[in-house]
């Protein structure tokens, strides 16, 4: 009698639908703090429920040749100033319910884009971490060692650049299409995923982003939406960094949601791959962030980082560094960099968008593992 009471003054105020969405988001609420407090829930959540609303948003949202997520982005304006002009009517009118009722919807809507989040990524935060899930030894990285780590991806870089065009400007080329591009990719991640489980194996459409230029400027290169499960990439930047981006953003879409894991699963699986070029991209990128890393260390072992580059990959950096000059002071990489920075430190990344150099300390400890220079 007292359940039945509660229903119906609950309904008085908001819809039957709200009280379901409450339901979930408690909830989810409660697997979120558990999973923040216990790494094997985090682990049980990211890989099992996590992964398989994961793998069908990527599914359903890759049946479109578009970005579904930049489209609804674009919807939420004149959504929102219908919002804004509904709950303005609905508030004038005397009868309290419809105002109620929106409220609750409005609501509604918040915990779910909560509950989406959780149940898709965010755990994945809290989960093991990459270092120990491949056994390695991450610690604190000398000048030195970043050096050793830099000459043997030049060394192995090397192998591969008589196979690589370049432009006159200094750009290399990427030899096929978009979507061949992701179909290598896909068949890289197949091989990395047999070996390394933790990683869900999925075969996924990576989206373009049609206002890829203008989002040059906030300095995003790609973007993962939990919300659609799909994959974005900013389609504006060279082609020398595009390989290693989708497969960021793939990372992403597979369940690894620290950025300095994702770029070193970027790596992992453009080695996995058998095409040059993607291999390429991987050191490309990879050499980039080690020797920022030893800019800041050691300005010597800086310098001889690049004295022993090809002169190929210094005209690719300079290119590169050409094309970036146009985008790189302005308001809008300000606020996307704070707002950036500042979810990564809601999800535990005490670095925040520093993290993403952090790759090299894995890269380091990887080196360490598979290589003998170090001995």
């Amino acid at each position: 009698m007292k359940l039945r009471r509660f229903f119906k003054k609950w309904h008085d105020y908001s819809p039957i639908f709200t009280m379901v969405v409450a339901f979930l988001f408690l909830i989810t609420l409660l697997l979120h703090v558990l999973s923040i407090c216990f790494e094997p829930v985090a682990n049980f959540v990211n890989r099992y429920p996590a992964r398989g609303i994961r793998f069908l948003l990527a599914k359903v949202t890759g049946i479109f040749p578009f970005s579904l997520a930049e489209i609804v982005i674009f919807l939420l304006i004149p959504l929102t100033a219908v919002a804004i002009v509904l709950a303005f009517r609905l508030c004038r009118k005397e009868d309290p319910k419809p105002s109620r009722y929106f409220l609750s919807y409005l609501i509604s809507f918040l915990m779910l884009l909560y509950c989406g989040f959780v149940l898709t990524l965010g755990t994945s935060y809290f989960t093991t971490t990459l270092d120990r899930e491949l056994s390695l030894e991450k610690k604190g990285v000398s000048a030195k060692e970043l050096y050793a780590v830099t000459e043997q991806v030049v060394k192995e870089m090397n192998t591969l650049l008589d196979e690589i065009t370049f432009d006159e400007s200094g750009h290399s080329v990427m030899p096929y299409s978009y979507d061949e591009l992701n179909e290598k990719l896909n068949a890289a991640y197949k091989t990395f995923t047999k070996e390394y489980s933790f990683v869900a194996s999925l075969s996924s459409n990576v989206k373009g982003i049609l206002v890829s230029e203008p989002l040059t400027y906030t300095h995003l290169s790609g973007i993962y939406t939990y919300f659609t499960g799909e994959a974005n990439v900013n389609t504006n930047f060279p082609d020398s960094t595009l390989a290693f981006t989708m497969a960021h953003e793939m990372a992403h879409q597979r369940g690894i949601g620290r950025e300095d894991e994702a770029n070193f699963i970027a790596f992992l699986v453009a080695m996995s791959s058998d095409d040059s070029y993607i291999r390429y991209s991987g050191y490309y990128e990879m050499f980039k962030y080690l020797v920022n890393a030893l800019y800041s260390a050691d300005k010597e072992l800086f310098k001889k980082a690049y004295e022993i580059a090809d002169e190929r990959l210094y005209r690719e950096i300079v290119a590169f560094n050409d094309f970036y000059e146009k985008y790189q002071d302005n308001l809008a990489a300000d606020i996307a960099g704070s707002i950036n920075d500042s979810y990564q430190q809601m999800q535990g990344v005490e670095a925040g968008i520093k993290s993403y150099g952090l790759v090299v300390d894995l890269a380091v400890a990887y080196y360490h593992k598979y290589e003998s220079f170090f001995e």
